[in-house]
């Protein structure tokens, strides 16, 4: 198992998105990311949109997740 700093987070706390999205952020080595699955999200435009904006920001800010066909 990699020795790496893990944050707990409260389960109780929660959110229900009823219109437009959330935009997220995880820390992570590289090496952990890629044991992850990723999240099937359904396809939005202005989520699209987001992504690539914030990916102009720099080559090292990756996403996690596909558009559901």
């Amino acid at each position: 198992m990699l020795n790496y700093p893990r944050v707990v987070l409260d389960p109780r706390l929660g959110f229900t998105v009823f219109k437009g999205f959330a935009v997220t952020f995880v820390f992570a080595v590289q090496e952990l990311v890629n044991k992850w699955g990723k999240m099937q999200l359904p396809y939005s435009p202005e989520l699209d949109r987001k992504v690539a904006e914030i990916s102009d920001i720099s080559p090292k800010i990756g996403t996690n997740f596909i558009f559901q066909a």
